[in-house]
């Protein structure tokens, strides 16, 4: 991961669990990012929310994170265990976009933007950075909202501030890293662009 090396792109035959989150996270990426800056209305969710434009979006995805071949002539037809797994995605999107029209009128302001910014800086003049990838930004009200977008199992709720940063504290039954990581993204956001105005962490649990 340091030295900016990735595994080999390999194709197989049934979506694992790591595939399945990066579908759905591709799909609502294609989704909104033609939309960048631009104010979000319930008008536009509807739009968006017709089943082909949605299907047009998932293919795409499914080529891409799937497929490992983003050719639009390649025809997307999923078998056997995958077509319950592209349903799925696609009840998730759905109810995504129904939660994001009860928010209208927002400003999407960007998807899948990598953060990256100095953690530390060492006694020999060197530094050791801190960074990732912001699923969605979105302005409401005024206020900067960092979101998250999860598939799996999250723990939501937590005792302090404190106790987030404190893994030996959660025990086997809790999941606070997507806590942890919405704070992390959204103080290092802050911290590179200079942000003074109130950000929101938030969570979309799918």
């Amino acid at each position: 991961y340091v030295a900016g090396l990735k595994e080999e792109d390999e194709v197989t035959e049934e979506i694992d669990a790591s595939v399945f989150g990066s579908l759905y996270h591709k799909t609502m990426e294609l989704i909104y990012k033609d939309f960048k800056n631009e104010e979000i209305t319930a008008a536009i969710i509807d739009k968006i929310s017709l089943g082909h434009n949605i299907k047009k979006h998932m293919d795409q995805a499914f080529r891409e994170e799937f497929l490992k071949n983003d050719n639009p002539g390649i025809t997307v037809k999923p078998e056997g265990r995958n077509i319950i797994i592209y349903e799925i995605i696609n009840k998730m999107v759905l109810r995504t976009l129904l939660n994001d029209r009860s928010a209208t009128p927002f400003i999407f302001q960007d998807t899948e933007q990598n953060i990256d910014d100095v953690f530390i800086e060492t006694d020999s003049s060197g530094k050791i950075h801190m960074g990732g990838k912001i699923d969605r930004l979105d302005i409401r009200e005024g206020k900067l909202h960092v979101l998250d977008y999860k598939t799996g199992k999250v723990s939501l709720s937590f005792p302090s501030l404190e106790y987030v940063f404190d893994r030996d504290a959660w025990g086997s039954q809790e999941n606070l890293k997507g806590v942890f990581q919405t704070f992390m993204y959204s103080w290092l956001y802050s911290k590179k662009f200079n942000q003074t105005n109130f950000i929101t962490p938030g969570i979309y649990l799918t």
